[in-house]
């Protein structure tokens, strides 16, 4: 796998040449030194440049780099591969036609490519369900940060996430080496609330179109993320305009912006990346010197517990999560994310499905017990993991002795501070 290495000369913005002369279909960050370095938004890469963010200078990431190949859908920015994948639908199929009890479901005259599909995506849909949290379909979503009275955050780009494993803060403007992180509490869902905090504690997903969106206002600065010390209170950095779109602030990372006198003109027709097309180009509209970037309606956004308070400090907010599954629309598509090491297991659950779609009951019944085991078969697989040392554990954070200190009230500290 091509990759470069990359090292910031200062905090902010940049870019810098990939050299493969094609959009990669993956770009993979590992870091290699304290510090960050995360995607821009609404575009992370492209065909000539990844475009980047670091939080300090000297910062040292290498990018793994894929190239599609076939016909295969490309992931979103962030999706940590296995070893990509290199096995076609169609090859699978092949192997399930010489079996007697599935050839006949996948010989349908005027319908090459049925049930074949429908059976892929059955498939598929139960190998990266809740249950299976694969590493390899582990997905980095773009980061965030928190803004004061702010509960809700759309992503730019956030479209192919199935669901979040876990989550963790980074104090971004803090001097220290390495900067503080904090872990967040992972829920299903939060309820709107306006009790304030000093850091966040709890993080859930929501579509886009279930987040709450400020509206626009004249005149109004957003302060520079980067390198400030304290949020003083801004608007929400998200609003939906009188079409009905959705738009997020995406230009003050490493800037003051403030929003033009008069109110800009909103497109009724606006692009935004889909699960399909995940490295679609969103639409911007200029705004003063804001920038506001398109947000799909239905993909994943964000909510927060407790609310971040005024003058509070800005976190930038890391979300670990599972990518929603591919669908497959053509018989040339590989098995991706899923890669070739675990081919068999698609192979072993299309065989399972091809039973079910028998004509024949005698061969449908089979269906249950071979389903079954295909599905025993994955836990196996996934459980392989629960062998490696759990970082879990009870360790005491402070003496027993000591009086209450500041931190988020949860089930993990749900009496704070002093017992109160």
């Amino acid at each position: 796998m091509p990759s470069i290495t990359v090292t910031s000369t200062a905090p902010g913005a940049f870019s810098v040449a990939h050299g493969l002369g094609a959009v990669p279909t993956q770009v993979v960050p590992v870091p290699l030194s304290a510090g960050f370095m995360w995607f821009q938004q609404p575009t992370g890469w492209d065909s000539p440049y990844p475009y980047l963010v670091a939080s300090d200078a000297g910062v040292a990431y290498q990018f793994q780099l894929s190239i599609a190949t076939g016909t295969s859908t490309p992931s979103s920015g962030g999706v940590l591969p296995g070893n990509g994948s290199t096995v076609t639908l169609q090859s699978i199929v092949n192997f399930a036609k010489t079996l007697p009890e599935c050839m006949p479901q996948l010989s349908v005259g005027g319908m090459s490519q049925q049930p074949a599909l429908s059976i892929a995506n059955h498939v598929m849909m139960d190998m990266l369900s809740p249950t299976m949290n694969w590493k390899w379909n582990r997905q980095l979503s773009t980061v965030f940060y928190t803004n004061s009275l702010q509960q809700d955050y759309a992503v730019p780009g956030v479209v192919n996430l199935g669901w979040i494993e876990s989550a963790f803060l980074a104090d971004i403007n803090n001097t220290a080496s390495p900067k503080p992180l904090y872990p967040v509490e992972v829920v299903r869902d939060l309820p709107a609330t306006s009790w304030m905090w000093g850091r966040v504690g709890q993080v859930s997903w929501l579509p886009n179109n279930l987040l709450k969106y400020g509206t626009w206002q004249a005149s109004t600065t957003f302060t520079q993320i980067m390198g400030s010390l304290a949020n003083p209170g801004t608007p929400l950095s998200q609003i939906q305009d009188g079409n009905g779109n959705y738009w997020v602030l995406s230009n003050n990372t490493t800037q003051n912006v403030t929003t033009g006198t008069v109110q800009p003109t909103w497109p009724t027709s606006i692009a935004y990346p889909t699960p399909a097309s995940p490295n679609q180009a969103a639409t911007t509209v200029a705004d003063g010197s804001a920038i506001w970037t398109a947000i799909n309606p239905t993909g994943q956004g964000f909510r927060v517990n407790p609310l971040p308070p005024i003058n509070g400090l800005y976190y930038e907010v890391h979300i670990i999560g599972q990518t929603r599954p591919a669908r497959f629309v053509n018989m040339a598509q590989t098995l991706a994310p899923i890669p070739d090491d675990y081919a068999d297991y698609f192979e072993h659950g299309f065989v399972a499905y091809c039973l079910f779609h028998s004509k024949d009951k005698a061969t449908r019944i089979k269906f249950t017990d071979a389903h079954a085991m295909w599905i025993e078969s994955m836990h196996e697989a996934t459980a392989k993991s629960a062998r490696e040392r759990e970082e879990s554990g009870f360790y005491p954070s402070e003496g027993i002795l000591q009086g209450g200190y500041s931190g988020y009230a949860g089930p993990a500290n749900p009496f704070f501070p002093g017992g109160s």
